[in-house]
């Protein structure tokens, strides 16, 4: 049968040498010609596939044949022909494909069909274009590769005031915790500015953006995210072959201005560089200098593990005494009180629930005290009567001489403070409370309750010389808590109904019972201008009263450090501390170290002051700006916070006027600044410190301090917990529940009225006084920061905000 033409157009000579040939003479043609044949990717980019040339003529059906071709021979006619009719159909399935690409409906696959030919079964599928080597995509397609928006999302960090911080670096997917404690030493010149450690995380930011920064460095020669370093678990093998995982620290510049030095060498940026033991790496020029410390380097393993094995021998006797101590004081003792409850003729179970006084005998300090009742200016020198401390404790607090017996059902420190913190005490021990609003310098405020009111029968019985006491509450209490009513519903209670007739002030700090954040500061136990600005109010309010100071926990720390603060200057005749954690360092260690007090106590006190924040957002966001140190919202998502991290993002930071050193740059550093027992040595007032043996919350005593101080005298306890200190006798008016008195209240009373009416006043140096001007604004004439405005007088005291725990 004869072969039939195609329809196609004529090949050309020309037409062949833009299209590749595929058949059998056409090999052997590129074989005597010695060109290679392109391969798919080439043949595409040939001019046959491009709809217009440069000269705007149609090439998607080739040149034009010329005159000035030659002809071909017969016998390559054929040939000539048939290859004509593959290149025709090549050219309809390249258009054909495009139309596909441009519209893929049905319809068009229909029109396809119609206008090129072809069967009416489905056309073949359209061929895949191939990325081209340089990277282009084809935009006509769906791209799924990756854009980078969702990792610039994540590694955005938001800030409170609507700024951003992008990260510039990610951890990589073999980033581990180390197993161990890696140290870093840190020295500033020659001088050692302590120890990091870094076994906590599996990454470190280093630079000089604190929002962001793990190890912040405050040079100017360092970058805001100058160097990271990363611990990676890593494959070695031993000289056997075996390979193992290991985690190794290293560190990773992030193209840094002034780069990153280990052994003074400048390492590679963007590179992992591996650190090892005793390695000394700088970030900048003259930034801090940190040496790396591997505690289990494996040249020194057996001469560790010797130490280890000497250490566990050592250490047993640490070990036998602190199981000592936890029986005697967990198990002994409560049995002891709960034997004493039910056999209280037997005086032998009652020695140790004596109170123990401690006073100075290295440095003493005498008193000179006057008859009750008559003026110590018209008292001539020879009727005075001098004592010692301890003496006068002795004799002015009977009730220190007395057992302090728990009931049975409270027999030690957590029973104690659990019964504060969630028994209701509402209905007992009722005080009323008028409310005098003071703003501060910085635009913040605090709330002064006085009892009795203004408008009471009793209050019309005091005279300006009438005793005040001032009160510092505890972390985000008030004047509505129970261990405060219990002392002034009997001390403010009439001299003919069995009080003192005294005169009383609770200041209530920033943030605290219904006192509003107007700015982001917040209370902190170190930062006393507060205090002193409520003093200077009250003395300039009651010029001849004498003022007596009453701290509880961290109250008790403010009143210690003005104590100390201003010495014999101090607007306090007297005062004391109950409950107050004196070394914050220590203290801070112990509750964030051990499970049950960092998952009831330390969670319990972060909560507080988490609905604190809340309460208050709106009104801190209003105020001024917050700076960039804190960050209010990533302290807010904080899962499970600690107190450790209140302390970490926000009281170090914002826990002050910046004239007192804040911001902080660690919550150690803070703490260190804010103990108050740094600051007992200082003290020129009669001081009496009441703590409890048991109390979960405070364990370091200041026994040394107190003992270079003859102006203070420690009472210890041997249980009570933190603010308990419940006794076995009931308040008999409520009949629905059992509430048990406190028993501190009678030696507070006690000294608190020996001192007000008894002792001489030793202050010798001269108070400091006050001018006010005509804006209303009342400042201390030898310090302009402390200043207040009465924005408020008889306002309604409120009670505790909700979501707040009682009692600490």
């Amino acid at each position: 049968m004869p072969r039939s033409r195609s329809r196609s157009p004529a090949p050309r000579s020309s037409r062949r040498k833009d299209v590749e040939d595929t058949g059998e003479g056409s090999r052997r043609k590129y074989e005597r010609s010695g060109v290679r044949p392109r391969d798919d990717r080439e043949r595409r980019r040939s001019p046959i596939y491009d709809n217009h040339a440069e000269d705007g003529r149609d090439r998607r059906y080739g040149p034009r044949r010329t005159r000035e071709d030659p002809g071909r021979s017969s016998r390559r006619d054929g040939w000539d022909r048939d290859k004509g009719r593959d290149d025709g159909r090549q050219q309809r399935d390249h258009r054909y494909d495009q139309d596909i690409r441009r519209d893929r409906s049905p319809e068009a696959d229909q029109r396809g069909i119609e206008r090129y030919g072809g069967s009416s079964g489905p056309p073949p599928p359209p061929r895949r274009r191939s990325p081209s080597p340089d990277g282009e995509v084809d935009k006509a397609k769906p791209n799924f590769s990756n854009s980078g928006l969702l990792a610039a999302a994540t590694n955005t960090v938001k800030h409170s005031d609507g700024g951003a911080t992008v990260l510039k670096y990610n951890e990589p997917p073999e980033a581990r915790k180390p197993s161990h404690g890696w140290r870093l030493y840190v020295f500033k010149g020659k001088e050692d500015a302590g120890v990091l450690h870094i076994e906590k995380q599996s990454a470190y930011l280093i630079g000089r953006d604190h929002i962001v920064a793990d190890i912040p460095i405050d040079h100017p020669s360092c970058s805001k995210q100058h160097a990271v370093i990363q611990f990676r678990q890593v494959q070695e093998k031993n000289e056997y072959g075996d390979s193992k995982a290991v985690v190794k620290p290293f560190i990773i510049d992030l193209e840094s201005t002034n780069g990153t030095h280990v052994n003074d060498d400048t390492i590679p940026v963007s590179r992992y560089y591996e650190l090892k033991a005793s390695d000394v790496f700088s970030s900048g020029t003259s930034a801090p200098t940190f040496v790396y410390d591997d505690p289990s380097d494996d040249e020194d393993a057996e001469l560790i593990a010797l130490l280890s094995l000497l250490a566990s021998f050592s250490s047993i006797p640490n070990l036998l005494e602190s199981i000592t101590n936890f029986l005697t004081d967990h198990v002994f003792l409560p049995l002891v009180s709960i034997l004493a409850a039910f056999f209280p003729k037997l005086p032998l179970l009652k020695s140790h629930l004596i109170p123990t006084v401690y006073t100075s005998r290295s440095q003493p300090v005498a008193f000179s005290t006057k008859r009750r009742g008559s003026d110590e200016k018209l008292v001539n020198e020879s009727k005075r009567r001098v004592w010692g401390m301890e003496e006068f404790v002795s004799i002015k607090c009977p009730s220190l001489r007395k057992p302090f017996e728990p009931p049975w059902q409270l027999p030690n420190g957590h029973a104690q403070t659990i019964n504060s913190a969630f028994a209701d005490y509402t209905d007992v021990d009722l005080v009323e409370y008028d409310r005098t609003l003071l703003q501060l310098q910085d635009g913040g405020q605090i709330g002064l309750d006085f009892t009795p009111r203004k408008d009471s029968i009793n209050s019309s019985e005091l005279d300006p010389k009438t005793p005040t006491i001032v009160i510092a509450h505890g972390l985000t209490g008030g004047s509505y808590e129970s261990y405060i009513r219990c002392i002034l519903s009997t001390a403010c209670k009439p001299k003919r109904e069995g009080g003192l007739g005294y005169r009383a002030v609770v200041v209530n700090f920033r943030g605290c019972s219904g006192v509003k954040l107007k700015t982001y500061q917040i209370y902190s136990p170190g930062y006393t201008d507060d205090f002193r600005t409520a003093l200077l109010y009250i003395s300039n309010l009651y010029p001849a009263a004498p003022l007596l100071g009453i701290g509880f926990s961290f109250g008790g720390s403010v009143v210690a450090r003005y104590a100390g603060e201003e010495g014999s200057r101090s607007w306090l005749k007297a005062a004391c501390s109950l409950g107050c954690p004196w070394d914050l360092v220590s203290e801070d260690k112990r509750l964030d170290n051990s499970f049950l007090l960092r998952k009831v106590y330390s969670a319990a006190m972060a909560t507080n002051v988490i609905a604190l924040i809340k309460e208050n957002l709106e009104s801190i966001r209003r105020g001024p700006k917050i700076p960039g140190c804190l960050d209010l919202d990533g302290l807010l998502a904080l899962p499970n916070p600690t107190f450790h991290d209140i302390t970490e993002f926000l009281t170090s930071k914002v826990g002050g006027h910046p004239s007192s050193g804040f911001p902080f740059k660690t919550a150690a550093a803070f703490c260190k600044w804010a103990s108050a027992e740094q600051r007992i040595q200082g003290i020129r007032v009669p001081y009496l410190i009441l703590n409890a043996v048991d109390d979960p919350c405070v364990k370091n005593i200041p026994y040394e301090a107190v003992e270079m101080n003859g102006w203070v005298a420690l009472v210890t306890t041997a249980h009570g917990g933190h603010l308990g200190w419940f006794e076995r006798e009931r308040y008999h008016e409520v009949k629905d529940r059992q509430l048990y008195k406190r028993w501190f209240r009678k030696p507070v009373l006690e000294w608190l009225q020996a001192c007000a009416e008894d002792l001489v006043d030793v202050r010798v140096g001269e108070r400091s006084g006050c001018v006010e001007n005509g804006d209303g604004w009342v400042r201390q004439n030898d310090n302009s920061l402390i200043a207040y405005k009465i924005v408020g007088i008889g306002m309604e005291a409120k009670q505790k905000e909700a979501g707040v725990i009682s009692g600490l």
